[in-house]
């Protein structure tokens, strides 16, 4: 694995982020191990990735068991909104966890 750090001087970093998880390929699994970490402090940060074509998977680690952690977005921008305020947002929803445990 390689780490690249970078600081987005200026405003609004929502474009820069936005295009971030634009440029992720489709990985078609709940596996983030094709992800993007952001702000990582040990074992606490920010993992995104891209599930399907026009879904992005947005989760705070570690997780525990808190199912409330993970959610997709159908939008790259809101994807992006959730990873810089650190929290998810109403754009945000766990259908994806829902689904699976249906199939299961």
């Amino acid at each position: 694995m390689r780490t690249i750090s970078f600081n987005i001087d200026g405003a609004d970093a929502t474009d820069n982020v936005a295009a971030i998880l634009l440029s992720l390929p489709v990985v078609g699994s709940k596996s983030a191990r094709n992800g993007v970490k952001f702000d990582r402090v040990g074992d606490t940060f920010t993992v995104a990735w891209r599930r399907e074509q026009g879904i992005w998977l947005v989760s705070f680690r570690p997780v525990s068991g808190d199912l409330d952690k993970v959610r997709q977005y159908r939008s790259p921008v809101d994807a992006a909104h959730a990873i810089i305020d650190h929290r998810h947002n109403e754009h945000g929803t766990p259908e994806y966890r829902e689904r699976e445990i249906q199939a299961n």
